[in-house]
C-alpha cells in the first residue's frame, strides 16, 4: 500500500529512522523486479511518507512518474477531499506526488469496496475504511483460507524501535464451519 518515501527528505525524526533502510526501489532491484514490472500501486491515503515514492527524477531532473507501467489506485474520496483545498494539496504535496500520475494516466480512482483480483484460489480487495483521511483504504488479500491485511511499512518503520519490533502484516484465520 504505497510507494513509502522515495526521494523526499524526512522531516520526522521517527522517518530518518525508516531512511536507514533500502527503498522501495533498491528493495525491488535486489529482487530482480524493475519499475516497469510493476503493473498496479494501491493507495491507502495521501500522505506524503505515503507517495513520494511514486515519482523519481529523470534525467532531466524533472519528477516523473517511478512506475511507468503501473495504475495508481486510490479511492476517490480521499483524491477529492486531498484536491479539495490548496491547503490539503500543499499538506499532502499531493502536486509533485499525485499530479504526476495524474497526467500521465496512470490515476485510477475507485468508489468503495473493490475486488481487484477474484479467482478461484483467492482475492485481493480494496476496502475503504476509518483512517487519518476520509478516503483511508486497506487491502485484504484472502488466500487458501487465510485472510491478511498488509499494513502500512513507512509508519510503522517509522515507529519501530529495537525493543518493541511492530508486526507488519496481521494474519487471521478464516473459521472453518
Amino acid at each position: 500500500m504505497g510507494t513509502s518515501l522515495g526521494e523526499m527528505a524526512p522531516s520526522v525524526e521517527g522517518m530518518q529512522r525508516v531512511r536507514e533502510h533500502p527503498t522501495l526501489l533498491q528493495t525491488l532491484a535486489r529482487l530482480g523486479v524493475g519499475p516497469g514490472d510493476i503493473d498496479t500501486v494501491c493507495h491507502s491515503h495521501i500522505h506524503p511518507h505515503h507517495i513520494s515514492g511514486n515519482v523519481v527524477r529523470n534525467t532531466e531532473g524533472s519528477e516523473v512518474p517511478a512506475f511507468p507501467e503501473a495504475r495508481h489506485v486510490m479511492q476517490a474520496a480521499e483524491y477529492s477531499y486531498c484536491a479539495s483545498s490548496n491547503y490539503r494539496r500543499v499538506q499532502a504535496a499531493f502536486d509533485r506526488f499525485v499530479a504526476p500520475v495524474e497526467t500521465s494516466g496512470q490515476l485510477d480512482l475507485v468508489d468503495g469496496e473493490v475486488d481487484l483480483i477474484r479467482g478461484e484460489h483467492g482475492s485481493l480487495t480494496l476496502m475503504p475504511v476509518p483512517g487519518p483521511t476520509p478516503g483511508h483504504m486497506v487491502m485484504r488479500i484472502q488466500s487458501e483460507g487465510h485472510v491478511a491485511y498488509p499494513v502500512s511499512y513507512t509508519h510503522l518503520r517509522a515507529h519501530e524501535t529495537p525493543e518493541h519490533l511492530v508486526c507488519r502484516l496481521l494474519l487471521e484465520k478464516k473459521k472453518k464451519k
